[in-house]
């Protein structure tokens, strides 16, 4: 009989009204998630009407657990989501899609005029012979390696930073491949591989891709087309362009005037020491005799 008067509790839950229930057994829906503490009510009799759970006092100790519970799971999901981007932080490092977007329509040259300004000092200081250069075609070879070389280190960074195995990046040359990874490295954005999310951003690039593909054959930029803006032309210009600038001939002429004249002064001295060997002996002889 006591069983039965415990049962006392009538609740009220999302709309449907339940019980009688013991208090214990309401506690226990609580702390299962059964019931929710903002969206319950509750009765019994002597009650003047339903209250708010939240406000029983009867329920305070089962509350206070209910309350602990809820920042334990809290705290656990703040530790998760920071192990995790701990992870992400680790694992995602390398070239953002800005840089690598800078890199793709502006910072190519830069390498391009380091391997200019290389071969072209060497040249300039007698270190490399220029009949070399144009023979092996190093003119080419040297700027066009390095770009080549700095393309594949910041796309290897790039689809690392994306989420993706650093070694897909080595792939940008090989043909119909490289498309799949310029596009991951041109719009997707970090650890895109896991969030599969490319965001609004993703448009502002994908359009000034566009617009700069479609500008040689716009006719909008006098006097370059898809055939002159090639690679060769362009490392041909930015050569032509640093020569120019640095005095090249100028500065190559009065090396090599420079080298002709030490040159000289040391085939002066040699004959110079060579006769005094000469009238050192002839002396020698004379006196002896």
């Amino acid at each position: 009989m006591a069983g039965t008067e415990d049962k006392e509790w009538f609740y009220m839950s999302l709309g449907h009204r339940r019980g009688p229930v013991t208090r214990e057994n309401l506690s226990k829906m609580l702390l299962s998630e059964e019931l929710f503490v903002e969206s319950t009510q509750v009765w019994r009799d002597g009650m003047k009407e339903w209250e708010g759970l939240a406000d029983c006092k009867a329920f305070a100790s089962t509350l206070k657990k209910v309350r602990e519970t809820a920042q334990k799971t809290e705290a656990n999901v703040r530790h998760t989501r920071s192990s995790e981007a701990g992870d992400e932080d680790l694992t995602c490092r390398g070239a953002s899609r800005a840089l690598f977007n800078l890199f793709f329509y502006i910072g190519w040259v830069i390498p391009i005029l380091i391997g200019v300004i290389i071969l072209t000092e060497l040249q300039v200081h007698q270190l490399l012979d220029p009949k070399t250069v144009i023979h092996n075609d190093l003119q080419y070879i040297i700027p066009i390696g390095l770009l080549l070389l700095v393309s594949c280190q910041i796309a290897v960074s790039r689809m690392r930073h994306a989420g993706y195995p650093a070694w897909l990046g080595a792939t940008i040359f090989i043909p119909v491949w490289n498309l799949f990874v310029l596009f991951i490295c041109l719009l997707a954005p970090r650890n895109f591989r896991i969030q599969k999310k490319l965001g609004k951003a993703a448009i502002g690039y994908l359009v000034l891709l566009l617009v700069m593909f479609a500008l040689p054959f716009s006719g909008l930029l006098t006097g370059v087309t898809p055939q002159s803006a090639n690679i060769f032309s362009l490392t041909d210009g930015i050569s032509d362009s640093y020569k120019y600038q640095t005095s090249y001939s100028a500065r190559i002429n009065k090396n090599q005037s420079k080298s002709a004249d030490a040159e000289a002064r040391r085939k002066a001295m040699e004959e110079s020491h060579e006769n005094e060997g000469r009238e050192g002996a002839l002396r020698k002889r004379t006196n002896q005799q």
